[in-house]
């Protein structure tokens, strides 16, 4: 009900006309009202972690095994939903307004690539972007410098965990953009997801090249961008 009331909220703020159409949703508006109201009154701090390597570097380290896997440029929002529309199936986190981000990313020009094992069936995916880099935790967006591309939204089906495909699918991808004459890739974290920050670790991911925060006070947004030289192995809980 709480993830259908949101997706319900984005398409209204996203188009009033919305509402025209479905008058029935002006019973929700104290509902949002309150939410807007108690969203005035909280405090909060998001924080993201952005590494910066080079791709030779990264290839200098690589032990992927990639024989076993296969691979697929996705470049249309179509194309992906099946894949998209298994996320959602198993991880309940994301909500039915991933659709709508996925076509946000795929309309900017980013694109997804998505490994197979049997060639059918999904194991891994993770998405590129090439121009800027759209920072969704912190609502931030930066411009990638020159020969540098961004990786992110890295995920690996339940099933298919703990068996290196990621690996695997993240070395493809690098070599890949090494062919495109890209020398730089870009990758953002976040502290919670542990799990993440050991993989990309093991990976080769280790210079945190910049903090982006975003901090929430009653109502005031201050957003902030802080270049550091710092390991990736520092946010390793103790």
């Amino acid at each position: 009900m709480g993830d259908s009331l949101r997706l319900l909220k984005y398409r209204a703020k996203q188009n009033p006309l919305y509402f025209l159409k479905r008058p029935w949703l002006m019973f929700f508006l104290p509902f949002w009202g309150a939410q807007f109201i108690l969203g005035r009154l909280k405090s909060c701090t998001s924080v993201v972690y952005l590494t910066e390597t080079s791709i030779e570097e990264l290839l200098a380290k690589s032990r992927a095994r990639t024989e076993s896997l296969r691979w697929r440029v996705v470049r249309d929002s179509a194309e992906f939903a099946v894949y998209a529309r298994e996320r959602v199936e198993e991880d309940r986190a994301v909500g039915r307004l991933y659709f709508e981000e996925v076509d946000r990313r795929f309309a900017r020009g980013d694109f997804a690539v998505v490994g197979f094992v049997d060639d059918c069936c999904p194991v891994a995916y993770v998405f590129i972007c090439t121009a800027r880099a759209v920072f969704t935790p912190v609502n931030m967006t930066l411009p990638l410098p020159r020969a540098t591309f961004g990786l992110y939204d890295v995920y690996t089906y339940e099933k298919f965990r703990g068996r290196g495909y990621y690996s695997s699918l993240f070395d493809q991808s690098v070599r890949m953009m090494l062919h495109r004459d890209f020398e730089k890739v870009w990758l953002w974290l976040m502290v919670h997801n542990q799990g993440s920050i050991r993989v990309h670790l093991a990976i080769g991911i280790n210079l945190i090249s910049k903090i982006l925060t975003e901090k929430i006070s009653f109502g005031i947004i201050k957003r902030t961008v802080t270049d550091v030289n710092i390991s990736l192995d520092n946010l390793i809980s103790k």
